[in-house]
């Protein structure tokens, strides 16, 4: 069977390696995230335990975020000051990729720690057709990202994966000093 995951070529050019240096240092700002699976950023349920009125999965794990660039689909547009440095990351991997240009829908970065036995549910980002990006910023063990029900490849600091804008999910990270840092693109197909 192919693996539904691609893994990019990434040039680790030095407006990258500044990015990532400001995304996990301790000055960057990290925001509570109550589900994986909310339709709206601006959904009003951000507490433990409550449940989301736009869903009705009762298990989800809620994560760390920082919203770069929202889903305009629901009115949303630029929700960081690194919007700017991050689109510029974005087009060296695709251009070092030979990607061509592509339309960004959404950009955000992701913090989760280990959930011993659980992790977020299946899901697709957008009900649209699009393509997904992960950049793995730092270093951690465990944290696979599964499409399609097939376990992708094990992560590794600075790793570049891709596939079409279908179900998946992921492993936590599985040591308890550990957080994975990734940064979620989706853009054009």
């Amino acid at each position: 069977m192919v693996s539904p995951v691609r893994v990019l070529k990434n040039p680790k050019t030095n407006e990258y390696i500044k990015f990532k240096e400001h995304v996990l240092s301790s000055g960057f700002p990290l925001h509570w995230t109550h589900r994986t699976c909310c339709v709206k950023d601006t959904c009003e349920s951000d507490e433990r335990g409550k449940l989301c009125p736009d869903w009705q999965i009762t298990v989800d794990v809620p994560f760390m975020s920082h919203c770069i660039l929202g889903r305009r689909d629901f009115g949303e547009a630029i929700k960081s000051p690194i919007l700017i440095p991050a689109m510029e990351v974005v087009n060296q991997i695709f251009w070092h990729n030979k990607m061509g240009k592509r339309e960004i829908y959404r950009m955000n970065i992701n913090q989760t720690t280990p959930e011993p036995s659980r992790r977020p549910p299946v899901h697709t980002d957008h009900s649209y057709a699009h393509a997904n990006m992960l950049i793995y910023l730092n270093q951690f063990d465990g944290g696979r990202t599964l499409v399609e029900g097939v376990r992708g490849p094990k992560p590794m600091e600075d790793m570049i994966v891709a596939f079409n804008g279908v179900s998946h999910t992921n492993d936590p990270p599985s040591k308890s000093s550990d957080r994975r840092v990734i940064m979620v693109i989706t853009h054009s197909v």
